[in-house]
């Protein structure tokens, strides 16, 4: 007798038979003893539909592997600009007195003038002023000096506040 479908086969003579026996469903469900369940599903698509949705998929999934890249790599930039160490030393990033002083000499040597000269450094650049006028207001002298025009110069003024030049008008 032919044992009921869905059912396993009878043990062969001389082999007994299993404590629980082995069931092999129509739906692929095979159960085996202490062990998990396995269930095979086919997935009924053809070849083609198949191709199309990976392609999909993976041309979909491009964007979002950009952005995670350029998250990254932003989080890194930030870190790193956190935790960095690098200092100057504060003699690199203040020019010493000595070059500005050279600098200002330079300039007045060649007539001309800039903020931050003195007094003495303008006199030497364009000589004396034709008019000047003073203000004190608390304790800052605020003077003008203005130059009259000559065949070579527009008129020109210098302010100097508390003996150091602040701007300078009609110079080229």
């Amino acid at each position: 007798m032919a044992p009921p479908p869905g059912l396993a086969a009878p043990a062969p003579p001389g082999v007994p038979p299993p404590e629980r026996p082995i069931r092999v469903k129509a739906e692929t469900k095979v159960d085996f003893p202490d062990e998990m369940a396995v269930r095979v599903l086919d997935v009924k698509m053809p070849f083609a539909s198949m191709v199309v949705f990976m392609v999909k998929w993976a041309l979909a999934s491009i964007p979002a592997l950009i952005i995670l890249i350029v998250i990254g790599m932003l989080a890194k930039t930030a870190l790193e600009t956190l935790t960095s160490s690098e200092k100057k030393p504060v003699s690199t990033q203040l020019s010493p007195p000595q070059d500005k002083d050279a600098a200002l000499q330079a300039a007045a040597a060649a007539g001309r003038v800039v903020t931050g000269m003195s007094s003495d450094q303008v006199l030497a650049a364009w000589g004396s002023p034709s008019d000047t006028s003073v203000s004190d207001v608390g304790n800052v002298k605020v003077e003008l000096w203005t130059y009259a025009r000559t065949a070579l110069h527009p008129p020109r003024m210098v302010t100097l506040t508390n003996g150091t030049v602040t701007a300078v008008t009609g110079e080229k």
